[in-house]
């Protein structure tokens, strides 16, 4: 027999949370140096695509309430009258009211926000915050979810051996500096000239020669990523952009290379010598 438990959501002065959501945070977890870090939700080691992003607010994480209900195998309603959207899942019934204080709802950009530990407990699921990667993960034994809620733009592998990449190469560069180099990495998946993924382009020698000499002499191996390693590098795969376009760069200090040669220069940004 179903229960229903009343969520409640704080929904006073929805224009002062519309105007802290639309500028750049300081906080933490929000950004580092002016760019905004993107919060991902996982459920069982999958990173769900969501049509909004997800958001931090006073140490709550705020998911679209829809989208990951449904990624969790969860029917839901919404009533326009009552303003209440009712979730449904394995017999439980939970109701997330525009009304209340309780479960502190956001309503922003047509959609409903919750925070992430009180929908996914709501059900009897294990949630914990991984701070390296800036994750909710979400535990739902015995559910499989649907390829159509899993996110294509990346997973923790592409980030962890791109995170790799800038620990070797650019470890002491600002934040936006390496996302600048990252930048380069996913410039090349996009670009037909090379591999369709991360890892297949950091070990590419479809051109007879080694395009980063870290995969092959061991340090890409050893390389323990920095937080802000594995954040750059998120950002980047993530769609933040610094080297616009660009597939090569070279320290500045490096004159009369191949590249310096043979490529048309873009930029020079952090220490580096940007191509394309």
């Amino acid at each position: 027999m179903s229960h229903i438990k009343m969520a409640a959501a704080l929904f006073a002065a929805v224009l002062v949370f519309t105007a802290m959501l639309c500028v750049p945070v300081s906080a933490e977890y929000f950004s580092i140096s002016g760019v905004e870090i993107p919060i991902d939700i996982v459920v069982n080691g999958n990173i769900i695509s969501t049509p909004v992003s997800s958001f931090l607010d006073g140490g709550t994480t705020y998911v679209p309430l829809r989208a990951i209900s449904e990624s969790l195998g969860a029917s839901v309603f919404w009533d326009e009258t009552l303003r209440t959207a009712t979730v449904s899942l394995n017999g439980t019934d939970v109701i997330f009211a525009a009304q209340d204080s309780e479960a502190k709802t956001i309503i922003y950009k047509d959609t409903m926000f919750v925070p992430a530990r009180f929908l996914a407990e709501s059900f009897g699921f294990e949630v914990s915050w991984d701070d390296y990667y800036c994750q909710v993960n979400i535990t739902a034994p015995d559910m499989v979810v649907s390829e159509q809620y899993i996110s294509e733009k990346y997973t923790n592998a592409d980030i962890l051996i791109l995170a790799k990449v800038l620990q070797c190469e650019c470890a002491s560069a600002t934040f936006d500096s390496k996302i600048s180099v990252a930048n380069v990495v996913c410039n090349r998946v996009a670009s037909p000239l090379f591999p369709n993924t991360v890892a297949e382009v950091i070990y590419d020698r479809r051109y007879g020669s080694v395009q980063f000499t870290i995969a092959y002499n061991g340090k890409l191996d050893n390389a323990v990523p920095s937080r802000d390693c594995i954040l750059a590098a998120k950002c980047s795969l993530s769609g933040v952009v610094v080297a616009k376009d660009c597939l090569f760069y070279q320290a500045e200090y490096v004159k009369n290379s191949w590249m310096d040669r043979n490529r048309t220069y873009a930029m020079s940004y952090g220490g580096n010598k940007f191509f394309y």
